[in-house]
């Protein structure tokens, strides 16, 4: 029912076709027919720093600090096409990589994720084909250079993840330069579908951390520490959401009540995008704190406005320039130093709240008590949802969390099924 145009261009992942320029009318391409030709002009002999300084050129503009504003679409778009002009007459590699990462800001990429897709394989592929040609008929030898990049990353965890990225990368070049497809995740390589970060504490835990953090200083920022951890074990809360909270993302009135709704909302801001659409949410925090702590932040919030005329104000910040946020560096010492202290696991980090979060939600959900301490007043957010063990309490852990589906919270969030099977 579809015309052969139109089911070809789905078949390429909805792209725009190519037009006869002489014609006017659209004409219907080959599957994998060639778009993009790489520099095929480029002299081996010719010296690779240049490349090397595009490379890096290429990185810089798409790194952002968390403390300054992010580029408009436009802005970081005339930036890198400034660079894909040198990389035209770069190293096949560096062109291609250009091209690739040009590609991935006009599907809306998030900055950041660019970054780390670039510091993940970027100066791997270069170090490792150099000045070679990069072209269809060298598919086998650049298949080789990727086995050899993951063969040389130290982690499971890092090597799953510069497959995928690599796998991305290929998948570009496939659509654009009718590369062979290449295939990736083969039982040799040893890799696993999914990375388990598994790593929970207790709520025995929980308050044991809150105390070492406390007890570690009396300054402001060991008091913004505590919340932070507070915000990322009680609502899930990734430590970029968590420090880019401003004023007006906390809604409350203005003289407490009981009953009275204190609700975060996670969205983006001049300085921070969030990690997804879906990403941004509101979480009822009158539910998801305990008694004692929903009075002690709702103090603490009602400081920082009294304190501070403008709603773009943050949250967390100590200093002259509040508008922006606070560094990771500056806050993950103090809570990984309190958190690996008290559970003696020194590969504790800050995400484990949110997977610990994750967990103590589908525990409740399902009415499943673990064998450790545990958060009892999740009973009542569950309470609130008031539905069976059907897909809408599913859904409404995932939105929580900030995933599109339940399909990832329990793919790779779920770390407790044999508990859940033995009850």
């Amino acid at each position: 029912s579809l015309p052969e145009h139109r089911w070809r261009q789905l078949l390429l992942g909805g792209k725009n076709l190519l037009t006869d320029s002489g014609s006017g009318i659209d004409t219907a391409v080959e599957l994998g027919a060639k778009r993009i030709t790489l520099n095929a002009d480029f002299d081996k002999s010719n010296s690779l720093y240049n490349s090397a300084d595009t490379l890096k050129s290429l990185r810089d503009a798409v790194y952002k600090r968390r403390n300054e504003r992010r580029l408009s679409h436009s802005e970081l778009t005339q930036r890198l096409s400034s660079i894909e002009e040198e990389a035209a007459s770069a190293a096949p590699i560096i062109h291609a990589i250009s091209l690739w990462t040009i590609q991935l800001h006009r599907e809306k990429r998030k900055q950041s994720t660019i970054y780390r897709y670039h510091s993940a394989i970027a100066r791997p592929l270069f170090l490792t084909i150099g000045g070679s040609a990069v072209k269809p008929e060298c598919a086998l030898e650049l298949s080789k250079a990727y086995d050899e990049i993951i063969e040389q990353t130290k982690t499971q965890k890092s090597k799953r993840y510069n497959q995928v990225v690599l796998a991305r990368f290929h998948r570009f070049l496939v659509e654009e330069c009718n590369f062979p497809a290449v295939n990736f995740g083969s039982n040799d390589t040893g890799l696993i579908a999914r990375n388990s970060d598994a790593n929970i504490i207790s709520e025995k835990e929980y308050e044991l951390i809150c105390a070492a953090i406390i007890s570690s200083g009396h300054s402001s920022l060991i008091r913004i520490c505590y919340w932070i951890f507070v915000l990322g074990y009680r609502a899930g809360l990734r430590v970029s959401e968590a420090l880019s909270v401003q004023l007006a993302d906390i809604i409350m009135p203005d003289s407490s009540f009981d009953g009275a709704e204190l609700v975060l909302i996670v969205r983006q801001n001049a300085f921070v995008d969030t990690k997804a659409y879906d990403s941004r949410r509101l979480l009822p925090l009158q539910l998801l704190l305990t008694e004692s702590e929903l009075v002690a932040f709702r103090e603490f919030c009602q400081f920082r406005r009294a304190t501070n005329a403008s709603t773009k104000t943050m949250l967390f910040r100590e200093g002259r320039d509040e508008s922006a946020p606070l560094m990771d560096n500056i806050v993950h010492p103090i809570i990984h130093e309190a958190m690996r202290s008290v559970t003696g696991v020194q590969k504790l980090r800050f995400q484990h709240l949110r997977h610990t979060f994750a967990n103590n939600l589908l525990l409740a959900y399902h009415g499943v008590a673990p064998p450790w301490p545990h958060p009892q007043h999740l009973e009542k957010i569950m309470g609130e949802l008031n539905a069976t063990y059907t897909r809408t309490g599913l859904y409404f852990i995932s939105q929580l969390i900030g995933h599109q589906s339940p399909y990832t919270t329990l793919t790779d969030y779920l770390h407790l099924s044999l508990i859940h099977i033995s009850e």
